[in-house]
C-alpha cells in the first residue's frame, strides 16, 4: 500500500496530522522501494488527493528497501559538526560493504553526542541508497507537480516520530503490521 498523511509541524515537538489514509499500490510498479511506474503511481496519488483535498504543497518520501544500508557509527567529537558527514563519507568503504559506492547517496544523522571512556563522540546514523532509488522518487515528483522537501529511510522516519513523542527514561514501542514487527527500545531521544 502507499499512505499518504498530510501534517505540519506546529512547534519543536508537536506534529499535527490533519489528514491520512492508504492506497493500493497499482500492480508492477514498485520493485523493492524503485518506482518502476512513474505515471501509474501519480495517477493513483492525484486521484486520492484531489478526492481527500489535501493541501499540501511540497511532498516528504518515506522509502523502505532491501537495498537501503544503514549503519550506526561512533564518531570522536569535533567541533564543527558539518565535519561529520566528510568523515563518514570519506570512509564509507569501511561501513557500507558495496563494490559499487558511486552508485549510491550516503547520508548522515547526528544522532546524538555521547561519553565514552571520558570522552565526547558523535553517534551518527549513516544510510546508503541506490541513486536509482532516489531518482524513481524524483521523477514520481514531477508527475506529481509537487516539489520534494526530503526523501528519508523508513527507519529514520518512525526515529523522528518516536523521538518527538518521547518522555523521561526508556520505554519499549512495537510496531505490528502484517508482514513484520518492529521493535524499538529507546532512551529520551
Amino acid at each position: 500500500v502507499i499512505r499518504i498523511c498530510e501534517v505540519n509541524r506546529t512547534s519543536s515537538k508537536h506534529v499535527n496530522l490533519s489528514g491520512a489514509f492508504e492506497i493500493p499500490t497499482p500492480p508492477d510498479c514498485v520493485e523493492d522501494g524503485q518506482i518502476i511506474d512513474h505515471l501509474k503511481i501519480a495517477e493513483a496519488m492525484k486521484g486520492c488527493l484531489s478526492d481527500k483535498r489535501f493541501l499540501g504543497a511540497h511532498i516528504v518520501f518515506t522509502v523502505y528497501s532491501k537495498k537501503i544500508a544503514n549503519k550506526e557509527v561512533l564518531l570522536p567529537y569535533v567541533k564543527n559538526a558539518k565535519r561529520v558527514d566528510d568523515m563518514i563519507k570519506a570512509n564509507a568503504a569501511d561501513y557500507f560493504p558495496m563494490n559499487n559506492l558511486n552508485d549510491y547517496l550516503i547520508a548522515v544523522s547526528v544522532l546524538e553526542i555521547v561519553q565514552v571512556e571520558n570522552m565526547k563522540n558523535y553517534r551518527v546514523s549513516a544510510i546508503a541508497v541506490p541513486k536509482e532509488i532516489i531518482e524513481s522518487y524524483y521523477v514520481l515528483a514531477e508527475e506529481l507537480k509537487m516539489p520534494i522537501d526530503n526523501i528519508d529511510y523508513f527507519g529514520n522516519s518512525v526515529l523522528q516520530l518516536l523521538s518527538l513523542q518521547m518522555k523521561e527514561g526508556t520505554q519499549l514501542i512495537i510496531q505490528m503490521e502484517i508482514d513484520s514487527t518492529v521493535v524499538n527500545i529507546m532512551s529520551g531521544s
